[in-house]
């Protein structure tokens, strides 16, 4: 008993997974109109019926800029982030475009749907070293 693997030793090691962070998804800026250029519109994260997080956001033509406020911990200053993100539309089969973020992480600049907010920034699972595990529905 009490052997190598047994009890909670893996939670030490855990890594972190998407399901963890406030994330942003280009599809479904698409899916509800707000990639047009000029447009702007404001982002909620809630839980327990109480809001937890929010940004702002406007279109450009080729990206779309993420205002909110960071601080890295307890007693820390906010600070106000200006963050663009590049956008990318690549062709459908039958018609029509699709969007991408491109991720404005240092040297990295992939083609993704979804950046995550862990740090400072959004930047993609590669990134932030994320895992991809199964989401759950919404």
């Amino acid at each position: 008993m009490g052997g190598i693997g047994s009890g909670n030793s893996y939670r030490l090691e855990k890594k972190n997974t998407i399901d963890e962070y406030r994330n942003v998804d280009v599809r479904r800026f698409h899916r509800e109109g707000l990639l047009k250029p000029g447009c702007c519109f404001s982002w909620s994260w809630w839980r327990a019926e109480q809001e937890v997080a929010s940004i702002s956001a406007f279109v450009q033509q080729d990206r779309v800029v993420l205002l909110y406020r960071y601080h890295s911990g307890a007693g820390a200053e906010w600070e106000e982030v200006k963050e663009p993100v590049p956008l990318e539309w690549t062709p459908c089969n039958f018609g029509g475009e699709r969007p991408w973020f491109v991720c404005p992480g240092a040297g990295c600049g992939r083609r993704v749907a979804i950046l995550y907010g862990w740090g400072k920034y959004f930047l993609c699972r590669h990134c932030y070293d994320l895992p991809l595990l199964q989401r759950h529905p919404e």
